[in-house]
């Protein structure tokens, strides 16, 4: 019995799933899941996945050929590594090449059986892939995803239960729904709140309209009894653009209209 962990790759172009299996069981349990995308990269495998039934005690399942199918994911081959040969795995680099079997880099060779010196490879197994059994997709559900945690038993048309959002949510597939409702929603909302909009002056006298905290509209007057090159902009009394620049001109400005007067 031992914990630790090894880096394992999926050479492929689709997914493994790791499965913890308890031993002491008549019925082929498994008690927690990790899957393996080859769009993952390396991935760091901690054991035992879980402490529940045989701990670091359990043995290991790994389902090749993942695919989906109607329900979740089934599996296309198995390799079933024992207690022994876990404890061995710890702390080394495994790659699953694209044949089903297993390159050890830490040892420079392929992971092979002790008892006949044969190299372990995927294949069928009706005691831990009976038919119809299913797997949770994990072209679906993140690596995070609170399924993987669950006990699944292992039996001919049985096994995880069909897709299903888990309780945090976190699929990749409703992940996106997410984020593309949320723009949705900010895009097409109604707003609350009247946008402002300028009062009309109701006399003669100039008026100053506030808009918005940020926007002023320049004063409005009524019908304006002088020429307009003699009107007093606000520019003219910052002095910051016309002939009459400067606070000499705004008094320049005056005089003008006296004379009109």
């Amino acid at each position: 019995m031992s914990s630790g962990t090894w880096t394992m790759s999926n050479a492929g172009s689709g997914c493994l799933i790791l499965s913890q299996l308890a031993n002491v069981t008549e019925t082929g349990t498994i008690t927690a899941m990790v899957p393996v995308c080859a769009s993952a990269g390396a991935v760091t495998v901690s054991w035992p996945f879980s402490t529940d039934g045989d701990g670091d005690a359990s043995s290991l399942l790994i389902y090749g050929d993942v695919a989906e199918d109607s329900t979740g994911a089934s599996a296309g081959c198995v390799v079933a590594l024992s207690e022994m040969q876990v404890m061995y795995i710890l702390g080394r680099t495994l790659t699953w090449e694209t044949d089903g079997t297993i390159y050890d880099s830490t040892a420079g060779g392929y992971l092979s059986d002790s008892s006949t010196y044969a190299t372990i490879t995927c294949g069928a197994d009706d005691t831990y892939l009976p038919s119809g059994f299913n797997l949770p997709d994990p072209y679906y559900y993140s690596s995070t995803a609170s399924v993987w945690d669950e006990t699944i038993t292992i039996e001919a048309n049985g096994g995880a239960a069909a897709e299903t959002v888990d309780d945090a949510g976190t699929t990749s597939l409703d992940a996106t729904t997410a984020v593309v409702e949320t723009a949705a929603t900010l895009t097409s909302a109604t707003p609350t709140t009247a946008t402002p909009t300028a009062a009309a002056p109701t006399s003669a006298t100039s008026t100053t309209v506030v808009t918005s905290p940020a926007v002023t509209v320049a004063a409005t007057a009524a019908e304006p009894d002088v020429a307009p090159d003699t009107t007093i902009t606000s520019a003219n009394r910052l002095g910051s653009a016309g002939d009459n620049d400067g606070p000499g001109g705004y008094v320049v400005a005056i005089q003008q209209l006296e004379r009109r007067i």
